[in-house]
């Protein structure tokens, strides 16, 4: 290759757009969080009779009020203010109505997610109502315990009240379904895509305005787009509906975005980074690059190849020298297709042009828009 090997690694910088990540919206806790106790109680949803409903599980579910709007699915990300409250004392913990923020969350155990009475409780509920569910300590925070300082503000073994009422939830809406490879939770993707205010459907950003389909990692932009695109495919068209709590949040980006901005996109899935994984490592593995936090470091053996026609444009392997980088200092594709690797595995990246060289690529060994393939070999990570 008549590139060098250090000129090879010089970075492509995309243009600034809509999409910068966010950290409100990235990075919202969740429950299971120790949630804070507060000293008197806020303003609650109006109770109403209603017909108590127990599951064999020992959760009973009422509901306050009826809901008009969208309803809530297993999986579904959604926005809620609720209150919390110890059955048997009657001690209220939490209250998003005192803090006037209502809360984003996964309808799903684990990471992002819920208790496992809200799994099975919310279900079912449309947007607009409210429900009271009274959880068994096994559907909650089962034999734990959660401490405000050497406070114990949620006893083990307790059970619980939450009042809750469903605000908004992330609709995803397939126009049109897709043949190609499909886009991965955490994946990289090439997209057009037109944003607008859902409250007037005014313009907010286009790919049109940026020249063409945009490239981005789902781990660095909104949330409503980081859960709203996994599982289409290459010649899609998708529909996200997406609250504010999942977009921009309560602040908004002023001027330009209000706070409370509810969104809607119309996005075309372009492309995708394949990454196969042709061995995994079992050392140290690569973590996702933080915002504002140094870059991890690796040391790698690679050998790259144009897509179209496999012809070899560079390889360490004959070089017999392994090369050290940030992550932060290569093409897009290497950036958001090496994280996840682990010490001693081999990976193979596919990698489109809007991720690599772009339009104008490397000359002489590497053309406008051409696709590469990488083939790299995971040394050392620091």
């Amino acid at each position: 290759m008549h590139t060098s090997a250090r000129s090879f690694f010089a970075q492509i910088v995309a243009g600034v757009f809509i999409f910068a990540p966010l950290a409100v919206a990235q990075d919202k806790p969740a429950p299971p969080a120790a949630p804070k106790p507060v000293e008197t109680p806020g303003v609650q949803p109006a109770a109403a009779p209603g017909k108590p409903i127990t599951k064999p599980s020992g959760l009973v579910i009422e509901d306050i009020a009826v809901g008009t709007g969208a309803e809530v699915k297993r999986g579904n990300w959604f926005v809620v203010h609720h209150i919390c409250m110890n059955k048997s004392s009657g001690d209220e913990f939490q209250n998003t109505y005192r803090s006037g923020k209502a809360e984003g969350l996964a309808l799903r155990e684990g990471k992002n997610g819920v208790v496992k009475g809200w799994v099975e409780g919310i279900p079912g509920m449309k947007v607009g109502g409210k429900r009271r569910l009274t959880v068994p300590a096994a559907l909650a925070y089962g034999d734990q315990e959660f401490k405000e300082g050497a406070k114990v503000v949620i006893p083990a073994n307790s059970d619980l009240i939450y009042e809750i009422e469903l605000v908004d939830i992330l609709i995803v809406e397939d126009i049109q379904v897709g043949t190609g490879l499909e886009c991965k939770p955490g994946g990289a993707v090439v997209a057009n895509y037109k944003g607008t205010f859902k409250s007037d459907g005014r313009e907010l950003d286009s790919s049109e305005k940026h020249g063409g389909p945009m490239a981005f990692s789902l781990n660095r932009v909104i949330r409503g787009w980081t859960e709203g695109l996994p599982g289409m495919k290459i010649g899609g068209k998708r529909k996200l509906t997406i609250p504010y709590a999942f977009a921009y949040g309560d602040a908004g980006r002023p001027p330009r975005i209000p706070g409370k901005s509810d969104l809607v996109f119309e996005i075309e899935l372009v492309n995708v980074l394949e990454i196969v994984d042709e061995k995994v490592g079992e050392g140290a593995e690569v973590p996702v690059p933080t915002p504002g936090a140094p870059a991890p470091t690796v040391k790698v053996n690679y050998r790259g190849t144009l897509k179209e026609g496999g012809r070899e444009f560079d390889s360490s392997y004959k070089r017999n020298e392994p090369i050290s980088f940030a992550l932060d200092g290569v093409i897009n594709g290497w950036q958001w297709g090496i994280p996840g690797m682990k010490v001693g595995g081999k990976r193979k990246l596919i990698i489109p042009w809007q991720m690599a060289y772009g339009e104008r690529g490397s000359p002489p060994d590497i053309g406008p828009k051409a696709d590469l393939v990488f083939e790299v070999e995971l040394l050392e990570v620091k």
